[in-house]
């Protein structure tokens, strides 16, 4: 495995965001997530040099995931891979064509097409095929 990636990840249900968390400890990345509000995620931005950032398109908060997509391509940063997930697969095709996301994926989140993705994504080569028996199941 190469160096460890910096991967964040806005998502506002904290169970689903931990068992990404775990998805990706083998791999040694920094994965950091914020729960609350676009203003932590932005702090964030400015402190860390993320290399990709998953954001859930419901955050219940005042801003979305996709105003928050639009504000990292805003900032000009062109190395930074973007992946949108939402429960609803209805936003998603018009999410990712109108936010300039560079991939998408509808929960249920499935380990191993998640972490393959991420791993294309980032340039990596993964140490360990996951099974895709775990999953991050839908809010309600």
């Amino acid at each position: 495995m190469s160096k460890p990636k910096q991967i964040a990840y806005v998502e506002d249900n904290i169970e689903q965001a931990e068992l990404i968390k775990r998805w990706f400890a083998n791999d040694e990345h920094c994965v950091m997530f914020t729960y609350s509000g676009a203003d932590t995620f932005k702090q964030a931005l400015e402190l860390t040099d993320f290399e990709l950032i998953m954001f859930d398109i419901e955050l219940g908060s005042s801003e979305s995931g996709i105003d928050l997509l639009h504000y990292v391509k805003s900032e000009k940063l062109p190395h930074v891979s973007t992946i949108i997930v939402s429960a609803s697969s209805q936003y998603l095709s018009d999410a990712v064509y109108s936010a300039d996301a560079d991939h998408y994926f509808a929960k249920p989140l499935q380990r191993n097409q998640l972490v393959t993705q991420v791993h294309q994504m980032l340039g990596v080569t993964p140490d360990t095929q996951y099974p895709a028996t775990e999953y991050v199941r839908r809010s309600a």
